[in-house]
């Protein structure tokens, strides 16, 4: 594994911002994040969804930033029924 180039990647993500793009979301959009998401803090995600128009956030209690593998039901069953209220 080439070290330098995976840290360059890792800075490079570290200075990605989207936040001027998320207000011209107009679809559906869920976003779920963990409590313990170290790589994308809470305060984050709820920045994130503050800007998408009628965005819902979905914060997992003891999640971290793999919570899909660490509550894979929980997750599921929000997004069939994000999915369900939304006719999709």
């Amino acid at each position: 594994m080439d070290m330098d180039a995976y840290f360059r990647t890792l800075h490079a993500l570290g200075e990605h911002d989207a936040m001027d793009v998320l207000p011209t979301i107009h679809v559906p959009t869920f976003i779920v994040a963990g409590e313990r998401d170290r790589m994308t803090p809470q305060k984050a995600a709820k920045k994130i969804a503050a800007q998408i128009p009628d965005s819902e956030l979905l914060v997992v209690t003891g999640g971290t930033h793999y919570v899909a593998i660490e509550f894979p039901e929980l997750v599921n069953l929000a997004i069939e029924r994000f999915l369900a209220k939304h006719g999709i």
